[in-house]
């Protein structure tokens, strides 16, 4: 039901992916809500450096923070 596969980019998926164990909710999120989550990490993310890896070795570069619920980050964004 979820699993359109306009959502999905398939490129780089490991040979045997299964489309189905990826979920897609389309319209989970508002435009404005989208918008505030992504200033918010990106304010979050300018102040920490890339890792190498990570601990099931799938990622390497990247970036992570820990956020608030969205509750607590749009009740500060959103007035």
């Amino acid at each position: 039901k979820y699993s359109d596969p306009r959502y999905l980019n398939l490129q780089n998926a490991p040979e045997g992916f299964d489309i189905t164990s990826a979920v897609v909710y389309p319209g989970f999120v508002t435009d404005e809500e989208s918008k505030s989550l992504i200033k918010e990490a990106s304010k979050r993310l300018k102040r920490r450096r890339f890792e190498n890896g990570h601990w099931d070795s799938v990622i390497t570069g990247y970036r992570e923070v820990e956020m608030s619920t969205p509750d607590e980050v749009f009740s500060q964004n959103i007035p």
